[in-house]
C-alpha cells in the first residue's frame, strides 16, 4: 500500500515538532502533529509519496517562513530531499487521468464542494493511482470515500492503536 500526504500530514513528517505547527496553534492542531508523527514512525518511508501541488504549497510556506527560522531550515531540508534522484520518484506530477477522477470528485461533491483546487488535485491523484490519502478526516474526505478513495486519518489511527 502507497500513500499520498495532504500538505499538513506531509509537513508533519517532514518537520519536528518545535517547528510545525506553531507552539501557539490550536490543541487540534497539535493532535494531529503527534497522531501523524507516530503513524509516520510505523510506515515505510518509500511508501510515503507527495503531490507536485504539495510540493507547491511547501515551496510557498518555506518562501514565508522568515520569521520561523527552524521551520525554514527543516523545509529546505525536505525539498532538497524531494529534489534528489529518489526524492523526485515520490513527487507524483498531475496528468490526464488524474482530471478525470478530478471531475468525478466535483461530481460527487455537487455544486458547492467546500474543496480547494490544490486538495481536490491530490485528492485526484491518490484516486488515480490507487493511494491512500493521509490527511484529517473532513465531511468532504468522507463524501469522496463514497466514490472509491482510500483514506486514513491518523488521529483515527492512533485511537486504534491505543485501544490495542
Amino acid at each position: 500500500m502507497s500513500y499520498l500526504l495532504s500538505t499538513d500530514a506531509w509537513l508533519y513528517v517532514m518537520t519536528s515538532e518545535g517547528a510545525y505547527p506553531e507552539a501557539s496553534c490550536s490543541p487540534d492542531l497539535m493532535n494531529a502533529a503527534a497522531a501523524t508523527r507516530a503513524w509516520a514512525e510505523n510506515v515505510d518511508s518509500d511508501l510515503i509519496h507527495v503531490s507536485i501541488i504539495t510540493y507547491g504549497e511547501v515551496l510557498v510556506i518555506h518562501g514565508a517562513a522568515r520569521s520561523n527560522l527552524s521551520l525554514q531550515y527543516e523545509l529546505q531540508d525536505a525539498i532538497d530531499i524531494l529534489e534528489t534522484i529518489s526524492g523526485e520518484d515520490r513527487v507524483l506530477n498531475l496528468t490526464r487521468e488524474d482530471m478525470a477522477h478530478w471531475a468525478r470528485i466535483y461530481g460527487a461533491l455537487g455544486s458547492d464542494p467546500q474543496l480547494s483546487f490544490e486538495d481536490s488535485y491530490v485528492l485526484a491523484q491518490a484516486l488515480c493511482q490507487g493511494y491512500t490519502y493521509v490527511g484529517c478526516r473532513t465531511e468532504v474526505i468522507s463524501s469522496i470515500e463514497n466514490i472509491g478513495l482510500n483514506f486514513l486519518d491518523p488521529e483515527e489511527w492512533q485511537s486504534l492503536q491505543d485501544e490495542i
